[in-house]
């Protein structure tokens, strides 16, 4: 079973589409689980994978599925305007029945959802939407979590506290990725007010001192390593273990550099990176 000491290595950091390139470099970082992108998945399905040749991956690695990441098709009055662009448009398309599918084929312990696009919408419709998915997974045995995003409706950690509170669902969460809550203004303190049962997974990286004037542009393509950034991501992971927090630690690193290096060198970077911190943090306690 996943916990506070499990290291989950997601999808993204590796810039590669390759189930099995994501598997690998898992392994090769002392990962636990990965997070799996619907790209992955559909990647895999059409070079002829079968669900029990991605288990067969996954058992050789002794590496499991923390969650699947990101729906955003869940909340109605959210999608991306007209003139977006085609891999926006894209990534909304990807609707519910396949996140579900890729859960209960792979085991995932949970569902990652966020609002990327559209404006902020009363907190009664966004719970309501929330729910709605939280009843649907529990028959799953699933856990739902919640991202916010600093651009996006759901900007900030008060604001997907508040929608999980309203909801009040037992299989309902926080996802929180310290690169998003630095950017949105938020501080490690933060987290102390939060109960540790309702953080369900976290994506710890680093953030660069000066902030791009295009702030998606600069979160999908130069993130640091946990070890690296202004952030102070020690204090992070020592906050979540004074609210006995049990989500596991996740890296997620968009990062235009990192994706210059052989997939197998990102795993064993990364995980060098997150255990350093962990480590310190823990040590230091």
């Amino acid at each position: 079973m996943l916990n506070e000491n499990s290291l989950v290595l997601c999808g993204a950091t590796i810039g590669s589409n390759s189930f099995e390139d994501l598997v690998r470099a898992a392994n090769l970082g002392g990962f636990d689980a990965i997070s799996l992108m619907a790209t992955f998945y559909e990647d895999a399905l059409s070079r002829g994978l079968t669900i029990n040749d991605m288990e067969i991956i996954l058992n050789d690695n002794g590496i499991v599925i923390a969650e699947v990441d990101a729906l955003l098709s869940w909340l109605p009055g959210s999608a991306p305007e007209k003139q977006a662009s085609k891999y926006e448009w894209e990534n909304y398309s990807k609707n519910e029945e396949l996140f579900f599918d890729m859960a209960t084929s792979l085991g995932a312990r949970s569902i990652n959802i966020a609002q990327a696009w559209g404006p902020q919408l009363p907190i009664e419709e966004v719970s309501e939407a929330f729910s709605i998915l939280c009843e649907k997974a529990i028959k799953y045995d699933l856990l739902i979590s919640l991202e916010f995003l600093p651009w996006s409706g759901i900007p900030n950690l008060d604001s997907a506290y508040e929608v999980i509170k309203y909801a009040n669902q037992p299989n309902g969460g926080l996802m929180i990725d310290t690169w998003h809550h630095h950017r949105s203004g938020g501080s490690v303190e933060d987290l102390l007010v939060i109960p540790g049962n309702k953080i369900i997974s976290t994506q710890i990286n680093g953030v660069l001192k000066d902030k791009w004037e295009d702030i998606v542009q600069e979160t999908i393509s130069a993130r640091l390593l946990p070890d690296e950034g202004v952030n102070d991501v020690i204090g992070f992971i020592k906050n979540l273990d004074l609210i006995k927090s049990k989500a596991p630690i996740g890296v997620e690193i968009f990062s235009e550099e990192l994706y210059k290096l052989p997939k197998e060198e990102i795993g064993k970077i990364t995980g060098y990176s997150v255990k350093k911190v962990v480590d310190k943090a823990r040590k230091d306690t």
